[in-house]
C-alpha cells in the first residue's frame, strides 16, 4: 500500500519515500501496483486538510488583530483616566477597523474552505503555507 506525499511516493509497510523516477526500482514496483488497479491513499484525507487550514487561518487571523490588542488597551486606560485626544480617538477608530477587516476576512475564508473539493483545500493548504 501507498500513500501519495508533494514530491513522491510513500510506501506504507516501511514509510520508504519513493522519488518519481522511473530509474528507480521502487517506484517500478509502484507504477506495476498501480497498473494492477490499485490506488494510492491521498496526502491529506478532507478532513486533515479542513483541520490544517483551520489551524493557519486561525494563526494568520490572531497574527492579524494582535497589533489592535494594545491600542485597545491603551484607549480603554486613557478613557478611563479621563486623557483621549482626538489622536487617540483615530488610533482607536484604525484599530477597530483592522479588527473588524480581519475578522471579516476570517470568517469568509473559514466560509469558502468548506465548500472545496479536495484539490482545491490542498492548493488553498499549499498556498498558506507560503
Amino acid at each position: 500500500m501507498y500513500k501519495l506525499q508533494q514530491n513522491g511516493i510513500k510506501r506504507l509497510s516501511d514509510n520508504a519515500f519513493i522519488p518519481m523516477d522511473n530509474a528507480n526500482r521502487d517506484y517500478q514496483e509502484y507504477l506495476q501496483w498501480l497498473a494492477e488497479g490499485n490506488q494510492p491513499e491521498p496526502e491529506f484525507t478532507t478532513d486533515e486538510l479542513k483541520e490544517m487550514i483551520s489551524n493557519l487561518l486561525l494563526a494568520k487571523y490572531k497574527g492579524k488583530i494582535a497589533v489592535t490588542d494594545d491600542e485597545f488597551i491603551a484607549y480603554e486606560k486613557r478613557q478611563r483616566l479621563g486623557i483621549l485626544t482626538a489622536k487617540d480617538e483615530a488610533d482607536y477608530q484604525q484599530a477597530l477597523q483592522v479588527y473588524q477587516e480581519a475578522t471579516e476576512w476570517y470568517h469568509s475564508e473559514r466560509d469558502r474552505v468548506n465548500t472545496m473539493s479536495d484539490q482545491e483545500l490542498l492548493d488553498y493548504y499549499r498556498g498558506l503555507q507560503l
